[in-house]
C-alpha cells in the first residue's frame, strides 16, 4: 500500500500529490513521486 499526501491551494486551482516509491531497490535513499495538476477554468 502506497502512502499518499495531497497539497491543495486555497482557491483549489492547483493540486500536488506526493507518493513514496516502495518499489525502490536503493537501500539507503527513499524516493518520492510528485504529481502536479491544474484545474482548467
Amino acid at each position: 500500500m502506497n502512502k499518499e499526501h495531497w497539497l491543495i491551494n486555497s482557491s483549489r486551482s492547483r493540486v500536488k500529490r506526493f507518493t513514496i516509491n516502495k518499489q525502490n531497490k536503493d537501500k539507503f535513499f527513499e524516493y518520492m513521486f510528485v504529481d502536479s495538476r491544474y484545474k482548467i477554468k
